[in-house]
């Protein structure tokens, strides 16, 4: 799976120099030194090494990742106290919070048995209060590369705000539509989220405009959830989530797994389709764990879609 698992292991480790240099910083009584130390810190956290690269993405233990992230998250929370005009650094941590909330509180909320409905309650309202405060942090750097963008998003003429950006801001944009839609994932039931959902929508086909293969197709899986979950009198359209669901393969050449859980959950659930909802859930089931961009999110991929498989009693009639 991987090709020499000891290097592996020290690639995982970089949250080692990341400490020390914490560490060197909080120490240091020199402004310039403890400035170009926080820019240090802060590259290796949010460059190609960080979250946004293999280390964590690559990772074939959920739980090891589980475990690590809080930390992370915390230290990063730690920098943005030292280095608050780093706008690149605002959306790292945000992205983190709404990872964090999809991955490993949302997901395991979700599988709980119906017993233990108040536990699932709570857990529930936790990942919401976490991709809250993810799409704060991240409007939080998106305000610095564009003042006045937040009350415009959240409470203006939104249109009108997205007409004035341009791609540079992408990671902005898609990452503040992701976490706002992971919010009202949690709570459905949530009416001011519900009345909003126009402008994270909205956010979504922007960056798919700038750049249809957005991350290997992540828009796509997105609008697959969003289109096949809401009503037709809201915008849903499980043909429009049909044809997210094909680019969104297209785009991954087949080798991630949730494009094929978004598709069984949001469509083939709600059509009671059941024979499409095991072949979408046997595929992705298939899906080799050899892409390391891939890895983590096709592991957890593959757990869902194994739960789901054993509890398709409780889905269809």
């Amino acid at each position: 799976m991987v090709a020499t698992r000891m290097v592996a292991r020290v690639r995982r480790n970089v949250l080692s120099p990341a400490a020390a240099l914490l560490a060197f910083v909080l120490a240091s009584g020199g402004c310039s030194i403890e400035q170009w130390a926080l820019r240090q810190v802060s590259g290796m956290l949010t460059g190609d090494s960080g979250i946004g690269g293999t280390v964590f993405t690559g990772e074939e233990d959920p739980q090891l990742v589980a475990e690590s992230l809080p930390l992370t998250m915390k230290l990063h929370e730690a920098l943005l106290e030292s280095d608050s005009g780093n706008a690149a650094l605002w959306m790292a941590t945000g992205r983190l919070f709404a990872t964090y909330a999809n991955a490993f509180v949302q997901g395991p909320a979700e599988e709980l048995p119906n017993t233990e409905f108040v536990a699932r309650g709570e857990q529930l309202e936790r990942a919401k209060r976490l991709y809250l405060r993810g799409r704060e942090l991240i409007l939080t750097g998106f305000e610095i590369e564009h003042p006045g963008i937040s009350e415009e998003l959240l409470t203006g003429d939104y249109a009108l705000a997205l007409e004035g950006l341009d791609a540079e801001l992408a990671d902005y944009v898609y990452w503040t539509a992701a976490s706002w839609l992971g919010a009202f994932s949690t709570d459905q039931f949530d009416f001011e989220l519900l009345l909003t959902l126009e402008r994270p929508i909205a956010m979504l086909e922007l960056v798919n405009e700038w750049a249809p293969d957005y991350d290997h197709g992540s828009v796509h899986e997105i609008l697959i959830s969003t289109y096949g979950g809401l009503p037709t009198e809201l915008g849903g359209s499980r043909e429009r989530a049909r044809e997210h669901f094909a680019r969104a393969v297209e785009l991954s050449q087949g080798k991630k797994t949730s494009p094929y859980l978004a598709l069984a959950t949001a469509v083939a659930v709600p059509e009671q389709n059941r024979e499409e909802f095991q072949a979408l859930l046997q595929t992705a089931l298939a899906i080799e764990l050899d892409v390391d961009e891939f890895r983590l999110l096709n592991v957890l991929g593959q757990r869902r879609a194994r739960w789901l498989l054993d509890h398709q009693e409780d889905f269809f009639l």
